[in-house]
């Protein structure tokens, strides 16, 4: 995880974390998704108590990735779910505005 590319090659994306004991202490593990293209990474990030991930620019989406709830900085809890492309994964509160769209799995 790791490095700029994080070991992945072409056409697969980097993921620096999966959750907030991937990154440094203090850090989150946040999803950024380009909403015109739909690439992205997940990157650690700094957030604040009662806030969210931040977007890098306009046009981009973020979500903050966790394996528990007490991970969540945005005081919401940590909901297993399934988003666009099929893909399930662990988000603060569910994701559901485009192009995440997600939905919270069936045991949630």
């Amino acid at each position: 995880m790791p490095g700029a590319d994080a070991g992945c090659t072409a056409p697969a994306e980097a993921a620096h974390c999966r959750y907030s004991c991937d990154c440094p202490g203090g850090y989150s593990c946040c999803g950024v998704l380009n909403t015109s293209n739909f690439t992205g990474d997940v990157e650690c990030q700094l957030v604040p108590d009662g806030a969210s991930c931040k977007a890098p620019a306009a046009g981009y989406i973020t979500a903050q990735l966790c394996e528990q709830d007490a991970e969540c900085k945005n005081g919401q809890k940590c909901i297993l779910q399934t988003c666009v492309f099929g893909i399930v994964t662990r988000f603060c509160g569910v994701v559901s505005q485009a192009p995440y769209n997600c939905k919270a799995n069936a045991d949630q």
